[in-house]
């Protein structure tokens, strides 16, 4: 008998969700006609979730620079991380000011990185490849910036 009834209440709940889909509604109960109504557009969305990521790519730099100077940490996660900051700059809705900034920030931190890359490698704690990734990341950086100023 209680096999019956979960199946029962199994497509009771499928059927539901079938029909709210036929309706247009979804699971949290707003129709698409209601969300699409909705004064927070999509735009305004992801520049919110870009500001929160923002946020996140900041703890997570202060977290890898610590570990980076204490030798525990890999130079790719410093570039990792300040590259995510200044896209998710771009996507915030900030000015052209702000994304320059975010992009000459990250060109420091790359420039910083290169020269721990070279001494890591002088003292045979670090290769040269980790140096040439590091040189690149600057390349890019210095890329992004001139395209950003052309705009």
């Amino acid at each position: 008998m209680t096999n019956r009834k979960s199946c029962a209440t199994a497509c009771v709940i499928v059927t539901a969700f079938v029909v709210l889909g036929i309706c247009g509604i979804n699971s949290f109960g707003y129709s698409e006609q209601a969300r699409a109504a909705d004064p927070k557009n999509a735009s305004d969305a992801r520049a919110d979730i870009a500001k929160e990521k923002i946020a996140v790519a900041k703890q997570a730099l202060e977290i890898v620079k610590t570990l980076e100077k204490q030798g525990r940490i890999e130079s790719g996660e410093v570039a990792i991380w300040s590259k995510r900051l200044v896209e998710a700059t771009r996507k915030s809705g900030a000015t052209k000011a702000e994304i320059v900034q975010a992009i000459k920030d990250h060109l420091a931190r790359m420039d910083l990185l290169v020269e721990i890359m070279k001494q890591r490698q002088q003292s045979a704690r670090g290769t040269a490849l980790g140096v040439l990734n590091a040189q690149y990341d600057v390349l890019e950086a210095k890329a992004w910036l001139a395209d950003e100023q052309d705009e």
